[in-house]
């Protein structure tokens, strides 16, 4: 996994829509007193630049989740490792047109990797099943799942 030497194919972010709450809660606390208004503004704007710097790089073989404003996390899962992905449309992301979409890794690290805020959800869902099929195949990799039964 040499994702600094590599370019991304892809980079993705999750939407800005994602800190409209924290926009309304700014506004409203302007009409309460103009300092809870400049703290709340604040606190938006801490979450706008948190949601700035939040990516996602789409590689060849794995996908990098990269987090942070002033620390940075990078997790990386690779393609072969997901099991299953779903996808979650909660009311207030639908207006937006927004989704969740989840993908159930074998990674120790990170057994479940959430794409928050995407745009096109169904089309990252069918591309992340298509891509762990051909990677599982391509690799000769079967999935089983070992459970202790009574």
């Amino acid at each position: 996994m040499k994702s600094s030497t590599q370019t991304p194919a892809h980079i993705s972010s999750p939407s800005q829509w994602l800190n409209i709450g924290w926009l309304i809660l700014a506004i409203g606390l302007f009409f309460v007193h103009p300092l809870a208004g400049v703290g709340g503004l604040s606190i938006y704007a801490y979450k706008y630049l948190e949601v700035y710097c939040w990516r996602y790089e789409f590689y060849d073989n794995h996908v990098t989740e990269v987090k942070g404003v002033f620390s940075v996390t990078r997790e990386t899962v690779n393609y072969f490792r997901i099991k299953s992905v779903m996808m979650e449309e909660p009311f207030w992301m639908r207006i937006f047109g927004l989704s969740i979409v989840s993908a159930t890794t074998s990674e120790q690290y990170k057994p479940v990797f959430k794409f928050y805020g995407t745009e096109n959800g169904q089309g990252l869902l069918e591309v992340m099943q298509e891509v762990a099929m051909e990677s599982r195949k391509d690799m000769g990799i079967r999935d089983l799942d070992v459970f202790n039964s009574y």
